[in-house]
């Protein structure tokens, strides 16, 4: 099973981390953690919150994927692209 995991900011993330970290867990995922940031966003704080994504999943082997633009044309896109399973 792929998982997509969409990260915007915390502390609101942190509820979509532990349900996905619960199906990953589950049913062996393979888990890309996605964040999007908008024009104007400072790259190093887009790396830092998908860093702490990250330490929501400490014994599984994640993915980061970081891209600029729409968030929602972003997204779509990267779910066509990564042909996932369930998007969270």
């Amino acid at each position: 099973m792929k998982l997509l995991v969409c990260v915007a900011g915390m502390p609101w993330a942190k509820p979509t981390l532990a349900f996905s970290r619960l199906v990953a867990e589950a049913t062996d995922a393979q888990v890309t953690l996605f964040h999007v940031a908008r024009r104007g966003e400072d790259p190093a704080q887009a790396e830092r919150l998908l860093a702490r994504a990250r330490e929501m999943f400490p014994d599984r082997e994640v993915e980061t994927r970081l891209r600029q633009g729409d968030p929602v044309r972003e997204i779509l896109a990267e779910a066509r692209r990564g042909s996932y399973d369930l998007l969270a």
